[in-house]
């Protein structure tokens, strides 16, 4: 796993609002400069994008403020939050900050009407960070499921999506996973989150029309 080592700093960061400070640091990864990564600051009123240079350098001026959060995004790697709070000196140092690899998920989905599930056709997707599969079913009913992951450090995470509802089933096959379902339909409001392991199984339903669908996690990688 490669170590993204970020050095931030705030200096001489004045307690009246509206003064600006500067934040400055660098990036690396085993050793050589990182420059694609793009950084966005919080407060709102701050909010910006950072551009390092070919060492990997960067600065910006900021609004002062005791508390900034700084979104990491760099390509090939889980997108990551910090919260870095300005010490009395007005100073603030994430120190070294580890991003994961992004990793990538093969399923076995089976999509139909929700009484026709255990007749579906299983399908292979793949899921990645950042990534949408749209699931149609083999037939004419038109069903269609969509299933949309991200990556918060080294776990790849599925939310329901356009109205799916997503349940837990345990690590079984596709067909164990079928066979196990309720009789009757679990559509409800709730968000749901549910992190991708291998073996698992998870079932997911929409109301409108009225499809099933069964995921099983294969490999995550």
């Amino acid at each position: 796993m490669k170590t993204l080592l970020l050095t931030l700093l705030l200096a001489a960061a004045p307690k009246e609002p509206g003064v600006l400070v500067t934040m400055k640091g660098s990036l690396s990864s085993d050793g050589k400069p990182v420059t694609a990564a793009r950084f966005y600051l919080a407060p709102q009123e701050s909010h910006t994008a950072i551009e390092l240079d070919k060492a990997g350098r960067f600065e910006v001026k900021a609004i002062a403020s005791r508390e900034y959060t700084v979104n990491i995004d760099a390509d090939g790697y889980a997108p990551i939050r910090r919260t870095v709070e300005l010490d009395d000196k007005g100073v603030g140092d994430l120190g070294a900050v580890k991003l994961d690899s992004l990793k990538t998920a093969r399923a076995s989905v089976v999509v139909a009407p929700r009484g026709s599930l255990a007749g579906a056709k299983v399908q292979r997707i793949e899921l990645r960070h950042g990534s949408c599969a749209n699931v149609r079913a083999q037939d004419d009913s038109g069903c269609l499921l969509a299933f949309c992951v991200s990556q918060e450090g080294p776990a790849l995470q599925i939310t329901r999506y356009s109205g799916a509802q997503l349940r837990p089933v345990g690590k079984v096959s596709v067909a164990d996973a079928v066979a196990q379902l309720p009789k009757g339909t679990f559509v409800t409001g709730e968000q749901q989150t549910i992190t991708l392991e291998e073996g698992e199984a998870f079932s997911a339903e929409t109301g409108d029309p009225y499809c099933g669908a069964v995921l099983r996690v294969d490999a995550v990688k």
